[in-house]
């Protein structure tokens, strides 16, 4: 900072993922939004295989049955109405037209893709073959971009009767306002904006679904990426991906097809070349001519989308785990796990917002689950300021005083510092101090939340467990709850003692030896409001005296009072005998006077001259 204007190097991050300079202008913002509220739903349509021509997306806030992992269970809309249908036809012509379809818990987020599975009967008798069955039933996809697809289309679509249509060939009655129609690679997306029950089909009732100009990169990234992790992790057989981070290819140990299949959707960081693959299997496979077997075909495809090549990179520079992998979770974390490790991360804002982000780990754990273990898997370089739709991003921010030209006060993320540092050397807020001085400034805030402040004048509620004060209080209301008090210090050696509030004003004495040689209060300044409270619980009597010899004829010297009476000395009775006593300064003298507070446990005495007074506990 220098002269109230920003140095160095100021860069704004597109929403491509590259730096512009502040003179570039980012015209396709609100193109690039409407493509992905308005297309990106009709262009998952291009998942193959449908009898219909139609692949339908279903919104409920349930979830639907039966799944895989049921199958028995009692089926619910819309399969209810496909398989009573077929019951009553004896086929099962209406189940298959609806393979494939994408059922959407509105409620949870999560997505179901109807499928024909084969299974297995047990056999008749030993030795026969078991027999092979198919039933229909939904399969969770545990793939967070298509869910997050699935909610822009329950927002962008009319989803009348609980579903919209998308078809991938001519539409056919009955079609609806909102239904879509993806016309191809060359075409155009249509949306319907005239609703036709029965009769032909009419082009006049379809027009473009928004005006959006072309975008290659975009378009490539959907038909080439998005689509095909979407039928990548539907083939998971492990249900997990797995993320690798090294220069030479992991596939290369990976020998079988079983094996290969195990890994169908991992993805592949060389950091070498700073490129991002994804690990899938070819739609197209081979047949042994000699055999007849199936060679299935896998490869790595390349990922373009920077965004995506971005947290990877972050994940990358996080820490190098040591078998060169990391976990992507796609629920909540739970331990084991290591810095680097990606959530893809579905929750609801302060605000009712419902978010989709990615999350890396910043904190290992062994077990269990703390949400500041994560942060959002962007890579912050804190070389260069950069300010990214109105978010400054940097590693230090200084302060400097134009009287004393230095630093006075600051922000800083840590820049260099080690991963290892000691907690109280983390100072992330200071002023008072220069940089380079931030750990002994007046203030200073921690990572771990704690702060240090020399000088504070706090107004509002302090909640707190224990702390110390040094000092008067003060308080004009309020009251205090509990058992509040300083513990009595026991006394038991052979000297006499001074009383001080460092080591406070409450004493027991609980030996002879103690008691005998007695107790001396203190008479400096300093004492002035404080109250002290003496107990003697051993079989002595015990003097408690001042350090000067006193002269109760003396108005300037100091004395203890008791009832308005001028004493020399007090008697405290063994056996649990007590004294509470006052400091306070008398007009006209240099030092504190002590008065006793508990007179009722104390009578006066008349020295043996007759000239002067002492109590003693009654």
């Amino acid at each position: 900072m220098d002269n109230d204007e920003i140095g160095g190097v100021i860069r704004f991050v597109g929403i491509d993922g590259n730096y512009y300079n502040i003179t570039d202008v980012q015209e396709k913002t609100e193109e690039l939004k409407s493509y992905i509220n308005n297309t990106l739903p009709g262009i998952l349509s291009d998942l193959q295989g449908q009898l219909d021509g139609v692949i339908e997306q279903w919104f409920y806030s349930e979830d639907p049955k039966p799944l895989n992992t049921d199958p028995t269970a009692t089926p619910n809309e819309p399969a209810k109405g496909w398989i009573d249908a077929d019951t009553a036809a004896g086929t099962d012509e209406e189940k298959e037209k609806h393979l494939g379809d994408l059922y959407y818990n509105t409620s949870s987020g999560k997505v179901w893709r109807y499928v024909k599975e084969m299974y297995f009967t047990p056999p008749p008798f030993a030795g026969a073959v078991p027999g092979r069955k198919y039933r229909y039933v939904w399969v969770e996809l545990e793939d967070t971009e298509l869910a997050q697809a699935l909610a822009l289309a329950q927002d962008a679509l009319d989803a009348a009767n609980d579903k919209a249509k998308i078809f991938v060939s001519t539409p056919y009655t009955p079609y609806y306002i909102g239904d879509l129609w993806v016309q191809g690679s060359t075409g155009d997306i249509l949306r319907c904006k005239k609703e036709r029950l029965t009769g032909a089909f009419n082009s006049g009732d379809w027009e473009k679904a928004s005006k959006y100009t072309d975008d290659a990169a975009l378009t490539n990234f959907i038909n080439n990426n998005f689509l095909p992790t979407v039928s990548d992790i539907e083939d998971q057989i492990d249900g997990k991906i797995e993320s690798w981070f090294q220069t030479t290819d992991p596939s290369e140990n990976w020998t079988t097809t079983a094996e290969k299949r195990k890994h169908i959707g991992d993805m592949w960081y060389n950091s070498s070349t700073k490129t991002l693959k994804r690990y899938r299997q070819n739609p197209i496979s081979l047949i042994d001519p000699s055999t007849g077997t199936v060679i299935y075909n896998f490869s790595w495809q390349t990922i373009e989308d920077q965004k995506a090549i971005d947290a990877y990179e972050a994940a990358n520079q996080a820490q190098d785990t040591a078998d060169r992998k990391r976990q992507v979770f796609v629920s909540t974390p739970y331990g084991p796990y290591d810095v680097g490790d990606l959530w893809l991360r579905s929750w609801t804002d302060s605000t009712r917002v419902a978010r989709k982000d990615l999350y890396r780990c910043i904190t290992g754990r062994t077990s269990g689950y703390n949400i500041n273990d994560w942060a959002e898997a962007t890579f912050y370089d804190n070389t260069q300021v950069t300010i990214d739709r109105g978010i400054v991003t940097a590693g230090t921010v200084q302060l400097a005083n134009g009287n004393s030209q230095s630093i006075v006060a600051g922000i800083t993320g840590g820049e260099s510092e080690a991963a290892n540092e000691k907690e109280e050397r983390k100072v992330r807020i200071w002023a008072g101090a220069s940089k380079v001085n931030r750990f002994t400034a007046p203030y200073r805030v921690l990572q771990d939340g704690s702060f240090v402040a020399t000088k504070a004048d706090i107004k509002g509620k302090i909640t707190a467990t224990s702390g110390r004060f040094k000092g008067e209080i003060e308080a004009t209301s309020g009251r205090f709850n509990g058992a509040i008090g300083t513990p009595y210090k026991q006394l038991s050696g052979s000297s006499t003692q001074w009383p001080g509030v460092e080591t406070g004003m409450n004493m027991m004495i609980i030996s002879a030896s103690q008691a005998t040689v007695g107790v001396i209060m203190p008479i400096y300044v300093e004492m002035d409001g404080i109250e002290a409270d003496i107990i003697n619980v051993c079989g002595t009597d015990c003097l408690i005296t001042m350090p000067i010899s006193i002269d109760i004829n003396n108005d300037t010297q100091p004395h203890f009072w008791y009832r308005r009476q001028k004493i020399t000395h007090i008697q405290l009775g063994a056996n649990c005998g007590r004294v509470r006593l006052k400091a306070f300064i008398k007009p006209g003298t240099a030092n504190v006077s002590w008065t006793i507070l508990n007179t009722a446990d104390l009578q006066l005495v008349q020295s043996g001259s007759g000239k002067s007074y002492f109590v003693k506990s009654i």
